[in-house]
């Protein structure tokens, strides 16, 4: 337990850490709402630190109870245990990030430009989380598939580099559409689809977790 609550310390530092990275180049005179946009939301940042920190403390607690299968008589409890062990990994990495940046942002010279573009930004930062439960989904399914974490986090991370490059190269995929600002109401379209998304996922890992052998 010591081990796993330092393990779990560990990434809740390297997440404060991302989410500072992202605030600190806010340093011009007159800056802009794009800016303040763009440093939080920035796409490097957010591919190669959140969403890897995130895929790497999922991954490393993929395991259910062997028991609970016994015990409920289905093996349907493993694809179960597997989303709600996720989502509580999910959910507090990603609010320590929000925190965070807004926390900084509010004690520095665009305070301002961050209160009057609130809404905004907080319907950018959800559509990040969904970003990262789509993609632990991804690394769920590999791992009943595979029965292997290493590959279940290789594959992931790829596809999550391969969309970083296409976007690096002019061509959005919907991993980065929070990349630049848009209405509330597109965010919430893309939210939609990506809820359709983590609801086949999720029903495909009840599928796969029914073929598991224990």
């Amino acid at each position: 337990m010591p081990s796993q609550i330092k393990t779990g310390v560990n990434f809740f530092i390297l997440i404060i850490l991302i989410g500072l990275a992202g605030t600190n180049l806010l340093t011009s005179s007159n800056p802009l709402f794009l800016d303040v946009y763009t440093n939080i939301f920035d796409p490097f940042l957010i591919s190669l630190g959140l969403f890897p920190t995130v895929l790497i403390a999922s991954v490393i607690n993929l395991e259910y109870r062997v028991n609970d299968v016994l015990l409920i008589r289905t093996h349907q409890v493993i694809a179960f245990q597997m989303m709600l062990k996720s989502f509580f990994i999910i959910v507090p990495l990603w609010l320590s990030w929000i925190l965070t940046f807004s926390f900084t942002v509010l004690f520095s010279e665009v305070k301002t430009i961050f209160l009057q573009n609130f809404s905004l930004i907080m319907f950018a930062s959800l559509y990040v989380l969904f970003v990262i439960i789509f993609l632990v989904a991804i690394e769920l399914n590999l791992y009943l598939f595979t029965n292997s974490k290493l590959v279940s986090f290789l594959i992931t991370i790829a596809i999550n580099f391969i969309s970083f490059f296409l976007y690096k190269a002019k061509i959005m995929t919907f991993i980065f559409y929070f990349s630049t600002p848009e209405l509330a109401i597109d965010f919430a379209q893309r939210m939609l689809l990506m809820i359709i998304l983590i609801t086949f996922l999720g029903f495909n890992m009840v599928k796969l977790s029914l073929r598991k052998d224990l």
